[in-house]
């Protein structure tokens, strides 16, 4: 036996003696999905949004034959003529090609510290040297900023309805190629700027179809497009103030003819994209399946996960209806292998659209926090995530339910994981309570939740009670389960490691004997 701690596991049912670790699921890929006429499309009701006020209208405006030339019109849109090149100024980000006599760091980002009399700019370079050199002006071009634009809801409805021959069955970046580029093929910019430069407004509220972005959103392109929209529009008629939401959305507010055309120099992702979503506040993470996680097996989507855990901006999963009951359902009935799947996320292992941006993003990432923290930093902002869910889901559930429920059990637990000492004991304290009054103070089911108890007991410096209960755990199994049995063995090895620490360093021997 050793001197660190071991966590009881949770008894699949009563009268076992083993204790059972959740078994490792491999999940198979997503089949396409295939979904009935007007599955997606029909507007959903609310009395209290302003604007679904009128479902009918609404509805009604939306299926005016006339809506379709005003789409197509948008393919007639020319480019707007080149903005005019500012003069460098001191802060701004730049990517560097050409510097004289250095052709190692072309395509290298860096950032301007000064302004030289004869044209060079002072340049720190990314990258953990932070290497400050001076170069030309003219071998440092300006990064593009992060498109601050967001579209409605209403934009996201209208634009299914207008395409809903083209949608189905489509994943995102089949709608991407198929419909959104050739709306903007000649505008060459985004559809979210092109809809704003020619100020189209939503067809049933005349209400902009976008603003400053609101809420940045997260997902994997190869998803199915109206499963995503679906997942979307749940999630923002949810919030108190739907109204005023404006989506960030990659395909609908990045330039797509633009956006792949050079690689990102590492400072883009350090700086623009991670300050960007800083600032926008909110994220959405959208999960097409409860339970298949792709997103977090994407390298882009982890990435920008671990933009929002390092900013502190709220997060936020949304599922489609139907999903969200099923997952639900799970909270309940298998909390720990919900809990367990976000054990797999790994950047090492996850896969992009486009190599160089897969790695791009790996070297960036392991030249700032670590791979190994990014995946921690992912891991705890989900667990967070999941810790709300779980407390939603122990609220639905009856009163004679709630405290010997395995939902109870692993949130408990889930909350030591995310250092909440105070909640979870509290939860411990109810769930050997409904326990010991349930099964009795000697079964294993009360025994593993006493032990989690003991555990975080100790972790908040309540030695007393801790050895208290880990010493009772270990007398009843001893006459239960023998001297030699795995269960018996870990509460001894818990308990000899907490007298250690006590400095009570024989009887702590003579556990470890036994």
């Amino acid at each position: 036996m050793g001197g660190t701690c071991s966590q009881p596991a949770e008894p699949e049912h009563t009268d076992e003696c083993a204790l059972r670790t959740a078994p490792h699921r491999e999940h198979a890929p997503s089949a396409a999905v295939h979904l009935p006429p007007g599955k997606l499309l029909e507007p959903i009701r609310s009395e209290t949004t302003e604007q679904l006020a009128s479902h009918e209208a609404w509805w009604e405006a939306l299926s005016k034959g006339s809506r379709n030339r005003v789409w197509e019109q948008l393919k007639e849109v020319t480019p707007l003529p080149p903005a005019p090149t500012r003069p460098t100024a001191v802060g701004d980000l730049v990517q560097l090609s050409g510097v004289p006599g250095q052709p190692a760091i072309d395509g290298k980002g860096a950032k301007v510290l000064s302004l030289g009399t004869t044209n060079e700019l002072e340049l720190e370079l990314e990258g953990e040297d932070r290497r400050r050199l001076w170069a030309p002006a003219s071998s440092a071009t300006l990064l593009p900023t992060f498109p601050e634009i967001g579209v409605s809801l209403a934009f996201l409805r209208e634009f299914c309805v207008e395409h809903k021959d083209y949608l189905r069955d489509k994943s995102t970046n089949e709608v991407c190629d198929l419909i959104i580029k050739p709306l903007c093929a000649s505008a060459q910019s985004s559809l979210a700027e092109l809809v704003q430069r020619v100020e189209r407004k939503s067809m049933c509220s005349q209400k902009p179809f976008t603003g400053k972005a609101t809420l940045f959103v997260s997902h994997a392109r190869q998803h199915n497009f109206l499963r995503l929209i679906n997942a979307l529009e749940a999630h923002i008629l949810s919030l108190p103030e739907s109204e005023g939401v404006f989506v960030w959305l990659d395909v609908f507010v990045m330039n797509q003819y633009k956006s792949a055309d050079t690689p990102k120099p590492a400072i883009w992702w350090t700086e623009i994209l991670r300050e960007a979503i800083g600032s926008i506040g909110n994220s959405c993470l959208v999960l097409s399946s409860w339970d298949v996680l792709t997103p977090l097996s994407r390298t882009w989507c982890l990435w920008e996960l671990a933009c929002v855990a390092q900013t502190g901006a709220t997060l936020n999963v949304a599922l489609g209806s139907a999903d969200s009951a099923r997952f639900e359902q799970a909270l309940r009935e298998d909390f720990e292998t919900t809990a367990s799947s976000l054990s797999r996320i790994d950047i090492r292992h996850a896969q992009a659209c486009l190599e160089s941006d897969k790695k791009k993003i790996l070297e960036v990432a392991e030249s700032t926090v670590g791979l190994s923290k990014l995946n921690d930093q992912v891991l705890h902002l989900m667990r967070g995530w999941l810790v709300k869910a779980g407390k939603k889901a122990l609220i639905k559930l009856p009163e004679q339910q709630r405290g010997t429920s395995r939902t109870l059990f692993y949130l408990a637990r889930l909350l030591k994981q995310q250092g909440q000492l105070v909640e979870s004991e509290a939860l411990w304290r109810e769930c050997v309570a409904a326990r010991r009054r349930e099964f009795g103070a000697r079964n294993q089911r009360t025994l593993a939740a006493t032990g989690c108890l003991a555990m975080v007991l100790r972790e908040r410096g309540n030695l007393d009670e801790a050895e208290s209960l880990y010493q009772a755990n270990v007398t009843i199994e001893r006459e239960m389960l023998g001297v030699r049995h795995p269960t018996t063995l870990v509460s001894m090895n818990n308990l000899a490691s907490l007298l250690q620490d006590r400095g009570k360093l024989d009887d702590a021997e003579e556990l470890q004997r036994e």
